[in-house]
């Protein structure tokens, strides 16, 4: 197969309303039916599941859900450029939830400095406690070498001050980088929305969201980005659904991505054997298949 699933890997957040109907199986009429379902369990289960390794319960993969079906369709770039900005401002919450810098219990983040800085940046200044972009990135790594030594360098309370400051300048400049100027102050405000997020449903339905809007293009395409191969949008989803929610009834992970192996290869190839058995043996070697 192509490297189709791969571009599951990325992640956003926003809030949408819970839905807790979902359909699991589907009516699977033909060949490119059950490819479509078979296509659904695999990219549940190889690709979305390990998205949500942190927390697993039932809830959470439904939040996800009710997201991921209603990005998977033709979404707007103004409205994926809003869930980006959300994305940054979960992201930074993300970040701080574990209180601490270089991931060292020696280094408590000052969340609330932290917070009033890179909100400083995103609103346009560019020196605060006397640091720069560039000196705030230098001081920064300079400390980070440093507890890197066999020696440890303790650090003043000022130091500290600097530290968390540096660092608050790096994630709002890497936030704010790559925004038009028009479009500026619509970011920041996505971004402190998505700052104030804190529920588990707002965060996995949202991740689900941007996964699926991120990815629909590409997929809708066809199979293998193949036109005679359409995608099947509603069965493909209801197979995302069955990985996620456990329900085996048409396919376990195993039987799909093996029907979907030989299936595809007899589509792709016909009877070219040597190419299809190449096909299906590179295949056999991906991770999880």
């Amino acid at each position: 197969m192509k490297k189709t699933f791969f571009l599951f890997a990325t992640a956003i957040l926003v809030t949408f309303s819970a839905c807790n109907n979902f359909k699991t199986t589907a009516v699977l009429s033909s060949d490119l039916d059950s490819l479509n379902y078979a296509f659904g369990v695999i990219v549940g289960n190889q690709y979305l599941k390990p998205s949500l390794a942190e927390d697993t319960t039932k809830a959470n993969y439904k939040a996800y859900l009710t997201g991921f079906n209603k990005g998977f369709d033709s979404v707007p770039e103004t409205e994926i450029e809003k869930v980006s900005a959300i994305f940054s401002g979960i992201q930074l919450r993300e970040t701080l939830k574990e209180g601490f810098i270089f991931d060292d219990s020696t280094f408590v983040a000052n969340k609330k400095l932290i917070e009033k800085t890179v909100f400083e940046v995103l609103a346009g200044k560019d020196s605060i406690n006397g640091l720069t972009a560039q000196s705030a990135q230098q001081f920064y790594f300079k400390i980070y070498r440093q507890q890197r030594d066999t020696i440890k360098h303790e650090l003043t309370a000022e130091q500290l001050d600097s530290l968390n400051v540096a660092f608050a300048i790096m994630q709002g400049g890497r936030a704010i980088a790559r925004v038009d100027s028009a479009k500026k102050a619509d970011f920041v405000k996505n971004y402190k929305k998505g700052y104030s997020i804190k529920s588990k449903s707002g965060k996995y339905s949202n991740l689900g969201f941007l996964v699926a809007a991120s990815n629909y293009k590409p997929i809708s395409a066809g199979l293998e980005g193949k036109p005679e191969l359409p995608l099947n949008a509603e069965i493909f989803k209801a197979g995302v659904a069955a990985a996620l929610l456990g329900d085996t009834t048409i396919f376990t992970f195993e039987k799909a991505a093996m029907y979907y192996q030989t299936t595809i290869t007899e589509k792709l190839f016909g009877k070219n054997k040597t190419e299809g058995e190449q096909f299906l043996s590179e295949n056999g070697k991906r991770e999880g298949v």
